[in-house]
């Protein structure tokens, strides 16, 4: 059996020294560099809108006040962006949200990362991103407000491991009965996997009322990401059990002898 890689492989640990590098990287930027990245990347709903309903999206630009439409037409100027849908999560408002991301991610995403591999956990958390960006289309009150962060995908890697404890096997399902594999139907008829998807659903949305001016805008895109993650689940390799590995070094051993 191969030794297990180092920890500071881990793909989520590298992710999240890379969120912060990023940010470092922008606050050289001056102040007018700055803004015209934000515009390029950040995620507006009301671009997309614009394209795909331009009549409402005039209409809400008509009934703004002076100020607030002048804001709005900034945001507009570049036209939809979809490419933000996703390049959103790569930058933040500022250092307390760049390192409390990458923190989280760390923390929640090391084991998923662990479990699915390097490429499958990145597309997990791209598959966040654009859900966060998905459910924050549904705001219209924040329709024109600029979305940054990484949090759709850090709440995409937490609903991947809250699936993957509640699973067969699991630290909150006991002993696994029949076979291991956790299809979506199937965790939808356990009571630990309901309890789990309960409980996420609650904290995204405790978050979104309770936290401050940043949570109240950006909790669509935490909810959408926690449920992109666990529908999908932390499904990866299929790795050898313990026993198995042991029983190997076993034989091995007494062939040697």
């Amino acid at each position: 059996m191969r030794a297990p890689p180092p920890a500071s492989a881990n793909p989520a640990f590298l992710i999240a020294a890379g969120l912060i590098a990023l940010h470092g990287a922008r606050a050289w930027l001056d102040g007018e560099a700055q803004m015209r990245l934000l515009r390029a990347i950040a995620f507006v709903p009301a671009r997309l809108w614009a394209a795909l309903s331009p009549d409402w999206t005039g209409e809400r630009l008509a009934a703004a006040p002076r100020e607030a439409a002048r804001i709005a037409a900034y945001w507009l100027a570049d036209g939809p962006a979809p490419w933000s849908a996703l390049s959103y999560a790569l930058i933040h408002a500022g250092w307390g949200h760049a390192l409390s991301n990458a923190a989280l991610l760390a923390l929640f995403g090391a084991p998923v990362a662990r479990r699915m591999g390097t490429s499958r956990f990145v597309g997990l958390l791209a598959l966040g991103a654009v859900a966060g960006a998905g459910a924050q289309m549904c705001a219209a009150e924040g329709a024109f407000a600029p979305l940054v962060g990484a949090s759709a995908s850090v709440c995409a890697a937490i609903g991947a491991l809250a699936r993957m404890r509640a699973a067969p096997g699991g630290p909150l399902a006991g002993p696994a009965r029949g076979e291991g594999r956790d299809g979506f139907a199937a965790a939808l008829r356990r009571p630990q996997a309901l309890a789990a998807l309960a409980g996420g659903v609650a904290v995204m949305l405790t978050g979104g009322l309770a936290g401050d001016e940043m949570s109240a805008i950006g909790w669509r895109a935490h909810l959408g990401g926690f449920l992109a993650g666990f529908v999908v689940g932390a499904r990866g390799r299929k790795t050898e059990p313990p026993q198995a590995c042991r029983s190997r070094r076993t034989e091995a051993s007494s062939e040697s002898d």
